[in-house]
């Protein structure tokens, strides 16, 4: 998984959704697809005019197009929205759920259509809508902030400054890693890496878990709440059924208190003007959900995404210790960089 309590029932299936690749076209859609038994096993339909090819919705909303040889179906897919459309069926999957559309998908010189003015209505509204939720509002996308000279408190403190969360942990993995391995082994290592960092910057800092032990989400909250930590950082890494999708992202909570959300997204800025700085990752924003470590926690808190499992090279970027060392100076410089903000 992403990260805790990530998704939603629906959207959980998106996630385990498994489609067998046998002809891929990235934005080019099927067209050129010589599967003669995508093009033979359907009957014949005639032409609606109000169609439109898959081609075409992929090449139109940045799509990831693949088709499944042995279920004889359609994937159509953005991050976390996947839509399965069957040649000769009425019904398409949108996220797992069922919606009609105003005839059967059929299939022309194999090329998949279905109708433009369901395209319309339904997919491309459910894409803008993801898109909305999962991106930064128009009003946040400004200049990211100036990255501040860590200036330590006049005063030592002994009083925790910042919590390192390390995502999922014992019998829960996380998202399993292709080859061996899992996400709680890599998050593990990051966060103890984020911690020696902060730690010899005289930052007074504390993980949440320290091996690989199962500590419920309810518990790290508690944990942080009660020591009054200025920030938590939990440290996550992401997957996708996508194996495109790259890059990191930031989740923020959309608080009510907006003091609270305020201090959390300058946080979110600070820390993604590190990494955006310092790594070659693709940066993916700032995004917003009730996690609930990040959502229950009364201080300013962030969940970092640092990399997909689920992409080849985020993989192997990931995986290696100094490239771990190069997030974690980065993650580290923006954490500093806010807690110097505080005192501005």
């Amino acid at each position: 998984m992403n990260s805790y309590n990530k998704k939603t029932p629906m959207q959980l299936y998106c996630s385990v959704i498994t489609i067998i690749i046998c002809s891929l076209a990235l934005c080019g859609g099927l067209a050129g697809c010589t599967n003669p038994q995508l093009v033979n096993d359907k009957a014949h339909l005639p032409q609606h005019q109000d169609s439109v090819p898959l081609s075409r919705i992929a090449q139109e909303m940045s799509l990831y197009v693949a088709w499944d040889p042995v279920e004889k179906k359609a994937l159509l897919a953005q991050d976390e929205v996947h839509i399965i459309i069957e040649p000769g069926s009425q019904i398409a999957l949108i996220c797992g759920e069922a919606k009609n559309m105003p005839f059967a998908a059929y299939v022309e010189q194999a090329e998949i259509y279905i109708s433009a003015t369901f395209y319309q209505q339904e997919i491309a509204t459910v894409l803008a809508v993801a898109k909305q939720a999962n991106g930064e509002k128009e009003s946040d996308k400004e200049i990211l902030p100036e990255i501040l000279a860590w200036q330590p408190a006049p005063t030592k403190t002994e009083a925790i400054q910042v919590i390192v969360d390390a995502g999922h942990g014992g019998h829960d993995p996380g998202a399993k890693i292709v080859g061996g391995g899992s996400e709680k082994t890599l998050t593990l290592a990051i966060a103890q890496k984020l911690l020696a960092h902060l730690q010899r910057q005289g930052v007074a800092a504390k993980m949440t878990r320290t091996g690989d032990i199962y500590i419920a989400r309810e518990e790290r909250v508690k944990l942080a709440n009660a020591l009054q930590a200025l920030c938590f950082v939990s440290v996550h890494l992401n997957s996708a059924p996508v194996p495109s999708a790259s890059g990191f992202e930031i989740w923020i909570s959309p608080d009510a208190n907006k003091t609270r959300y305020a201090k959390s997204l300058r946080l979110a800025r600070h820390v993604r003007a590190a990494l955006k700085k310092n790594l070659p990752l693709r940066d993916r924003g700032i995004r917003r959900n009730d996690f609930q470590v990040i959502r229950d926690t009364t201080m300013p808190a962030v969940l970092v995404e640092c990399a997909f499992v689920s992409n080849e090279q985020d993989l192997a970027w990931i995986s290696d210790a100094e490239k771990q060392e190069q997030l974690t100076a980065a993650m580290a410089q923006g954490i500093l960089s806010f807690l110097t903000s505080l005192r501005k």
